[in-house]
């Protein structure tokens, strides 16, 4: 916090989150460091201010300056120390044994003795990485004591050995075994070195870098996974990065090359929710979605199939607006003891946002405290947001604990910032918006909203940017500042392009031209 507070005086305006959060990890709360990474920053061009918003555009360089300042702290370091900490830089945290294989203990020791490095227990259950020389019972990491560290040596280095030395990272850590998160890690390793990437581990590390919310790597690892040969995951994986990146078109067009190939309940169910969520909310295309349900009661014919079916049946029915017949069907569903337990949140979120629009608001409470309503706690963020958008909505709609509403969606906001969740990061700031412009503070709101256009330009899996740009106009036009207002408005019509716009959106376009 305090580092962000600074960060704004020193920019003088205010700054975006996860630009604040990119502040504070970049100089670890160091004054000087701060203050000559956001000169260099913004004169490189990439941090700038945006509608009275700073923001990163790019990943910067340390820049000249403060480069030769770090470099005076290193200064005395031989040649396996440069490249222990250049190895940091490019994986921190790693384990202490792996690093000492890579660069020799003596290296390790004498960082650790300068206060480079700082060692730190390894996170529990982190099986793939026992090794000789450590205990199975207390493994070690080593992390560098500043980030600037492994920044300023990597660019000290000739592109070659940084080359060589992210190659020979990715093998070592391969030839331990993968834990979870690691097949990305390799893979970025390879890839940034100039090196071949197994087509299975690509197809891994798609599917992790989706799960770990960041979607552009994702369609990066998965397009290439496809052109390897990568098979039904990859392009399933591919299609739902191109969708949260509102890449709706591509996307659908991925989809539809799947349609023949599935060959489990559960794949197909994945591709459902994926497809329809990209014709429905990114394509206005309703009567396509219909179809494709309707195809789907076919494909096998046990009850427990039909049950998945009618849940998406739901979904559409409530995406579209037809509230009745789409809370009556969820309260059908969850009454069902045969439901897939991993069927409810998706049920009750879609019955909760039917029945709240439908005007019965004690019913759609009813299935909303079915509810989840933290994304941050794992799996795949696009499904999980159902979960707090429709408990929050329903809260937000009503007039329902209105300070609890805010505490969480804060908190949500607050994990997702500091894990670079844009996915979760973007409707939780739209939904502080909406709730500060209920209670009568626009120019709160307006702050709120402008941070979700800034992570729903990125990533939008619901499409809700032109909700969040609708409301912005309005929260702008209520403050008294018009052209920002009409600047927003024009921005949500361009984002809504061609297609006409979804039942609850035209009211949120009506507002902010009415103001």
């Amino acid at each position: 916090d305090e580092t962000a507070a600074l960060t704004q005086a020193i920019l003088g305006g205010p700054v975006e989150r996860m630009t604040a959060r990119w502040a504070y990890d970049a100089s670890a709360g160091n004054p000087l460091y701060l203050r000559e990474f956001l000169a260099s920053a913004v004169a490189s061009g990439a941090l700038r201010r945006d509608e009275g918003l700073w923001r990163l555009v790019d990943r910067p360089s340390p820049g000249p300056a403060l480069t030769e300042l770090v470099a005076l702290r290193l200064e005395g370091m031989d040649a396996a120390g440069r490249d222990l900490l250049a190895l940091l830089g490019v994986g921190e945290p790693l384990p202490v044994d792996l690093l000492a294989s890579l660069v020799g203990p003596e290296a390790v020791e004498a960082a650790e003795v300068q206060g480079l490095v700082v060692r730190s227990p390894a996170p529990a259950g982190d099986h793939g990485r026992g090794a000789a020389g450590t205990s199975a019972a207390a493994p070690a990491d080593l992390s560098l004591a500043h980030p600037l560290y492994g920044e300023v040596t990597l660019a000290l280095l000739p592109a070659g050995r940084v080359a060589e030395l992210r190659a020979r990272l990715a093998e070592a850590v391969h030839a331990r075994g993968l834990a979870a998160g690691d097949a990305v890690r390799v893979a970025t390793w390879l890839r940034a070195a100039g090196r071949p990437v197994p087509p299975p581990l690509l197809v891994d590390a798609a599917r992790e870098a989706h799960q770990a919310r960041d979607p552009a790597l994702a369609a990066e690892l998965a397009g290439e996974a496809v052109a390897a040969g990568g098979g039904q995951e990859a392009r399933l994986t591919l299609g739902h990065a191109l969708a949260a990146l509102g890449r709706y078109d591509e996307a659908e067009r991925t989809f539809t090359t799947l349609e023949r190939s599935l060959t489990s309940p559960d794949a197909a169910a994945d591709y459902l929710h994926a497809r329809i969520d990209a014709l429905v909310w990114g394509l206005g295309q309703d009567a396509g979605a219909a179809e494709l349900v309707a195809r789907a009661r076919h494909w096998w014919p046990d009850a427990a199939w039909r049950r998945r079916v009618d849940g998406l049946e739901l979904v559409l029915l409530s995406a579209t607006g037809r509230s009745v017949a789409a809370g009556e069907l969820a309260d059908r569903l969850v009454a069902d003891p045969d439901l897939d337990p991993a069927a409810v949140p998706t049920v009750a979120a879609a019955g909760a946002i039917a029945w709240l629009f439908a005007g019965q608001t004690r019913r759609a409470a009813a299935l909303a405290d079915r509810l989840d309503p933290d994304p941050t706690h794992g799996g795949p963020a696009e499904r999980r947001l159902g979960g707090l958008v429709a408990w929050a909505l329903v809260r937000l709609e009503s007039g329902w604990a209105w300070d609890e509403l805010e505490a969480h969606v804060a908190r949500v906001e607050r994990v997702a910032v500091a894990r670079g969740d844009r996915i979760t990061a973007g409707p939780a700031a739209a939904l502080l918006g909406s709730l500060a412009l209920a209670r009568g503070f626009p120019v709160a709101a307006a702050r709120h909203l402008r941070e979700a256009v800034t992570h729903l330009q990125a990533v939008d899996p619901r499409n809700l940017g032109v909700v969040a740009l609708a409301e912005l106009a309005q929260a702008e036009a209520q403050a008294g500042r018009v052209a920002a207002a009409r600047r927003a408005e024009v921005a949500a019509r361009r984002r809504l392009g061609a297609r006409p716009p979804a039942w609850h959106v035209r009211s949120k376009l009506a507002r902010a031209e009415a103001w």
